[in-house]
C-alpha cells in the first residue's frame, strides 16, 4: 500500500465533509482475518523459523489468500473490487517466484541509493528476492520506484500494489462520506428537538 495515497484519501474525505469514526464502525465481514498477515508475518522473524524458508514463502502465500477471502466477503463495499484484483495479481507474482515477491535491482537503487542495492543483494531475504533472469511474471513483481521528493517514504511497489492503494483510497472516502444508521437517527433526533423548540416559541 502507498501511505501517501492513504493519507490523502484521510484528508479528502475529511474536507469533503466525511467523518473518521465511521471508518471504524464500518461493517467488514471476517474482518477478524485482516490481523493474520500481521501474526504471520511477525512469527516468521522468530528466530527459530527464520531459518526455514519454506515456512515464509508458504505463510507469504497464506497471507494473500486471507486477505483475497476478506476483500471477496466484502464485495459489494466501495474500492473492494480494486483491492482483490491488486491482492490477486501480487499473489499470481509470488506463488510464480516461489513464495516471493521479487524487486527490480534498478527500481531499488532508483529509490534507495547504490549503497542499499549492494546491501540487498548480499541480505538475507524472508519475504522479497532480487529479480534476475530466473524471475517470472517481472512485469508483476516490484518494479515501479517511488522515490524523493515525489514521495515522503521512498519505496519500490509493483503494478497491484497501485491498483490496491487505489481501491483503498476509494474505500477511505466512500465509507467516510457515507452515513451510518445512528447518524440518521441523530439527524431525526436533531430535526424533532428543533421544530419542538419552535412550536415553543410560538406559543410564547
Amino acid at each position: 500500500m502507498i501511505p501517501e495515497l492513504i493519507l490523502f484519501a484521510l484528508l479528502l474525505g475529511w474536507i469533503t465533509g466525511g467523518k473518521f469514526y465511521r471508518l471504524a464502525d464500518a461493517k467488514i465481514r471476517l474482518g477478524w482475518m485482516i490481523f493474520i498477515p500481521l501474526a504471520l508475518y511477525l512469527i516468521c522473524w522468530l528466530p527459530p523459523l527464520l531459518k526455514l524458508t519454506w515456512f515464509a514463502r508458504a505463510t507469504n502465500i497464506i497471507e494473500r489468500v486471507a486477505l483475497i477471502t476478506v476483500g471477496i466477503a466484502n464485495w459489494r463495499l466501495p474500492g473492494v473490487k480494486l483491492i482483490v484484483i491488486g491482492l490477486i495479481m501480487n499473489a499470481v507474482a509470488i506463488v510464480a517466484n516461489g513464495g516471493l515477491m521479487p524487486a527490480d535491482p534498478h527500481a531499488l537503487a532508483s529509490a534507495f541509493g547504490d549503497e542499499y542495492l549492494r546491501y540487498a543483494m548480499t541480505a538475507k531475504h524472508v519475504r522479497s528476492a532480487i529479480m534476475d533472469t530466473s524471475t517470472e511474471l517481472g512485469f508483476l513483481c516490484d518494479i515501479i520506484a517511488a522515490k524523493r521528493p515525489f514521495v515522503v517514504i521512498p519505496a519500490v511497489y509493483s503494478i497491484g500494489d497501485l491498483v490496491m492503494s487505489v481501491g483503498i483510497f476509494v474505500a477511505i472516502v466512500s465509507i467516510m462520506r457515507t452515513p451510518q444508521p445512528h447518524d440518521q437517527a441523530a439527524d431525526t433526533s436533531s430535526l424533532v428537538e428543533e421544530e419542538g423548540t419552535k412550536r415553543e416559541e410560538v406559543r410564547t
